[in-house]
């Protein structure tokens, strides 16, 4: 998938027989879903749209796609990652004030750290629920680095970097 790409959540099984589809959505992204017009599915690695052609929320989330039409074709998208463009995300001021910062932006960036200096590119983000990550490559190796509003020390977006006060000794783990 393309870095500008931002997965929000996942399809889960098909819902009747009309195409509908159970999706799971990250809540940090529930506002930015509801009012896309366009989903992009991963099938086969590639991003793939499909656009809404109804929404509703109850005690599960219900999608029904455009040319989706059988419960078959449910079935065959279904356990699939559901992502956003970047630039179709809300601007922050519209989120929501208390969520959490959206983490998976930075996936791309390089860490530095204030005493160590450059530490490598981060490659993932792993959401943990109460605690998000950051795989970096650091001596030809993953380091998971917790990301925490209280460690980062500054975001340089013109320059895709993060510089973050790491925990002594985090990058020997």
């Amino acid at each position: 998938m393309n870095d500008s790409y931002i997965q929000i959540g996942h399809t889960g099984k098909p819902h009747g027989i009309a195409g509908e589809l159970k999706i799971v959505v990250k809540e940090r992204y529930e506002r930015d879903a509801l009012q896309a017009n366009v989903l992009f599915l991963d099938l086969k690695g590639s991003p793939v749209p499909f656009f809404v052609e109804d929404l509703s929320i109850g005690n599960a989330w219900i999608v029904k796609l455009e040319d989706v039409d059988s419960r078959e074709h449910a079935l065959s998208i279904s356990g699939k990652g559901i992502f956003l463009r970047q630039s179709d995300l809300l601007p922050p001021e519209a989120a929501d004030p208390d969520a959490e910062p959206d983490y998976e932006l930075f996936v791309g960036y390089h860490l530095i750290d204030n005493e160590a200096g450059p530490i490598g590119p981060i490659e993932a983000v792993y959401d943990l629920g109460t605690q998000s990550l950051a795989g970096v490559r650091y001596q030809d190796r993953e380091v998971l680095v917790p990301l925490h509003h209280h460690l980062i020390v500054d975001i340089r977006e013109d320059v895709g970097e993060l510089v973050m006060d790491l925990p002594l000794g985090l990058l020997e783990l």
